[in-house]
């Protein structure tokens, strides 16, 4: 677990759905959104994001954001955050 200003980084590596990035405290989408991004550039700064996608398993009950992110180099590192707790605030 990591606490970065009141937002709570639980779970996995992001590199799966069944291993994503928990992420709690987040008051609203918004502050939820910018918690991925802040995650991701604390540890490889100079990474962009490419792309992003919602994910609703209703099976599961859970929300996901899926993140493509690019380095300099032109490689994409795909991480799966579960945003359930703040989805829709």
């Amino acid at each position: 677990m990591t606490e970065q200003n009141g937002i709570v980084y639980e779970g996995g590596d992001g590199s799966s759905e069944e291993k994503a990035i928990i992420i709690t405290g987040a008051a609203n989408g918004l502050e939820g959104v910018f918690a991925e991004s802040d995650f991701i550039h604390a540890k490889h700064p100079d990474w962009r994001k490419v792309r992003q996608a919602l994910i609703q398993r209703f099976d599961v009950a859970k929300i996901y954001d899926r993140v493509i992110y690019e380095t300099l180099e032109g490689e994409q590192h795909t991480f799966y955050f579960d945003i359930t707790a703040f989805y829709g605030k």
